[in-house]
């Protein structure tokens, strides 16, 4: 279908702009009003705040906090199991001498 205002080139962007809005229509169903301001949503088109988005967008701003404390802790839990690894091989190679004595002391029927 090509409309009348198509057809006049010498015509600016502007006008033939209102001249075709005079063949556009709103729907008229509340059927066909629903779909349009969904498609409006859709499409970031409308100012309305849509509660959902809201508790969306801050749902996954806690989300990504928790994760960030997350890592944190997790890289915290590691150093203080490597420092804990760390104090028990000191401990076993201070004691080891003292074991080892007293295990020789009991084979000798000492104890």
């Amino acid at each position: 279908m090509v409309f009348p205002i198509q057809e006049r080139t010498h015509l600016s962007i502007p006008e033939i702009s209102r001249a075709n809005v005079q063949y556009s229509t709103e729907p008229k169903t509340e059927a066909g009003k629903h779909y349009a301001y969904l498609n409006a949503v859709c499409n970031g088109l409308t100012n309305q705040h849509d509660p959902a988005e809201a508790a969306c967008e801050k749902t996954s701003k806690a989300l990504a906090a928790l994760s960030l404390y997350r890592q944190r802790l997790s890289r915290q839990f590691e150093r203080t199991v490597t420092q804990l690894r760390e104090i028990q091989k000191a401990r076993l190679d201070r004691e080891a001498p003292e074991i080892s004595g007293l295990q020789n002391t009991e084979r000798k029927g000492v104890l």
